[in-house]
């Protein structure tokens, strides 16, 4: 076998050794941090309430 091949195998071996204890989460799981990430990436910060004790500007409480 060819350098590449057992490459792809040993990494093969690592996913399903890994895989066993952690099971990858179901797409369920995922998909509404994927969508909210998307639509707070593309909603003005304004809409969120105020998070200007985050901001760490001069003058804050932060």
């Amino acid at each position: 076998m060819g350098k590449g091949r057992t490459t792809v195998a040993a990494a093969t071996a690592a996913i399903k050794r890994d895989t066993v204890k952690n099971p990858a989460p179901r797409p369920d799981q995922t998909q509404g941090a994927l969508a909210d990430r998307h639509i707070r990436h593309h909603t003005p910060d304004s809409l969120y309430g105020d998070d200007s004790a985050t901001d760490n500007q001069k003058g804050t409480d932060a």
